[in-house]
């Protein structure tokens, strides 16, 4: 059963990330009665179109047993109640030719053209098996032409085809144009980052999570390290969990209050390729991590229902200096779990989150970072294990720079309100315009002499 598919647009060097899902059944967003699915992507700049190169990466995910070589046969004969998400395939299409046509062209001779062509002819997307590489690994033969041809995938039918065509409208404006496209609404896909026009009505407070890689070789003495993430927030002041704070699949999907990562069989060193939204809880986020779980899955029923967490990570949504978390690449810290352990424990959000935070804390050999653990002792370091994510944030009310948080904060701190301007101007230049226009708040500064 396919369960989900995600879009991501991306250019070298650098990568603009539209996460996209949806289920295979049929109510789902997107798609229509004669289940195809629909998603429009929005918020494409001329900074996008720019690149040299473009190309849409799908990964295709199944839901149900644990399918691995040595127990398909059995599976054949048993039907199994447990549940794991795998990626079993993914694709890569190259569409620099196509954004260079549509959008770097006369939008009206380009509009009439490429459409028309587009409408009388699909195009096929091969799908590529993992195997036993990971996605990124296959991604990047897929692009270099390094795997089997189009044409040689498509005899056997491994893969699907897609539409696609080029809009040079708002939203509104399509939607009053060609309602037809709406009768049943595609999922909305927006761009992980800030549209070139920011309009004021636009409010979001979006964390986007993604899995990079993980080591885990340490942690127990297991060998069938089929290891899987669960995502949760957690509010430190109240020891609970945050309810319905992530979006599982798509910006249309519903909120939920875990998300569970798929599981890639036999690899303590797994490298994921999957993106959450979390929605920022902009009234507590002072006060809230997020928490990474890790626990072993087993093709085995028996023994899989047996297994708990073994291990966890977290970082926190607020830093030090009160900005929110910086964009780019973090290195977790990751913490064994005691063999018994309180469901609501979360005493760990007082040791080091990150590697950086642990290098800061003055505990830089080994044989110190092996003493470390918990006030209740349910959680000890495993210095030589890791796990890495990157984050992006997307807020029109919290800000990564600590000048602008001065500003933000004057009226109730009333403090250093004229060096917060000054340095805001100093170090960030035009950046400065940039970062004040995304902060969706009305500034009602007193009138100083800064002369």
């Amino acid at each position: 059963m396919l369960s989900g598919l995600r879009a991501v647009f991306s250019s070298e060097p650098s990568t603009v990330t539209f996460p996209f899902g949806s289920s295979a059944n049929a109510q789902s967003p997107g798609m229509g009665t004669s289940g195809n699915l629909s998603f429009l992507i929005t918020d494409l700049g001329s900074k996008d179109l720019d690149r040299e190169k473009f190309c849409i990466f799908f990964g295709a995910v199944k839901s149900g047993p644990f399918e691995n070589r040595d127990n398909l046969a059995h599976r054949k004969n048993h039907l199994s109640s447990t549940t794991v998400r795998q990626t079993f395939a993914v694709a890569a299409l190259d569409l620099t030719t196509v954004v260079n046509r549509c959008f770097n062209a006369d939008p009206d001779e380009s509009m009439v053209l490429t459409l028309d062509e587009m409408e009388e002819r699909r195009i096929f997307v091969p799908l590529n098996p993992l195997n036993d590489d990971s996605a990124e690994q296959v991604l990047r033969r897929v692009i270099e032409g390094k795997t089997a041809s189009v044409s040689d995938i498509e005899a056997k039918g491994d893969g699907f085809w897609l539409t696609l065509q080029p809009l040079f409208v708002s939203l509104e404006e399509l939607k009053n144009t060609q309602p037809h496209l709406f009768s049943n609404p595609p999922v909305l896909v927006r761009k992980m980052g800030f549209p070139e026009v920011i309009v004021r009505d636009d409010v979001r407070n979006d964390l986007y999570v993604s899995l990079a890689c993980g080591d885990f070789t340490h942690c127990t003495n297991r060998s069938d390290k089929n290891v899987e993430v669960r995502i949760c927030l957690v509010d430190e002041l109240t020891n609970t969990v945050v309810q319905n704070s992530i979006v599982t699949v798509g910006s249309s999907a519903s909120l939920s209050t875990y998300y569970t990562s798929t599981v890639f069989y036999h690899q303590d060193r797994p490298r994921w390729f999957e993106t959450v939204k979390i929605i920022i809880p902009v009234d507590i986020y002072g006060n809230v991590h997020i928490q990474f779980t890790f626990r072993h899955r087993s093709s085995n029923e028996s023994k899989d229902k047996g297994e708990r967490p073994f291990a966890v990570s977290f970082i926190r949504l607020r830093q030090s200096n009160g900005t929110v978390i910086k964009d780019g690449r973090h290195d977790l810290v990751v913490y064994r779990l005691a063999a018994k352990i309180e469901e609501s424990d979360f005493s760990y959000h007082t040791l080091p989150a990150t590697r950086a935070d642990l290098e800061m804390s003055g505990l830089s050999n080994v044989s110190s970072r092996s003493h470390i653990q918990s006030p209740t002792g349910a959680f000890a370091i495993s210095p030589k294990d890791c796990f890495t994510i990157n984050t992006i944030v997307c807020s029109t009310s919290l800000t990564q720079n600590v000048d602008l948080l001065g500003l933000l904060e004057w009226e109730t701190k009333r403090v250093n309100l004229k060096i917060s301007l000054e340095s805001l101007m100093k170090d960030e230049g035009d950046r400065a315009g940039e970062e004040v226009v995304k902060v969706n708040k009305v500034f009602y500064l007193p009138c100083y002499n800064f002369s």
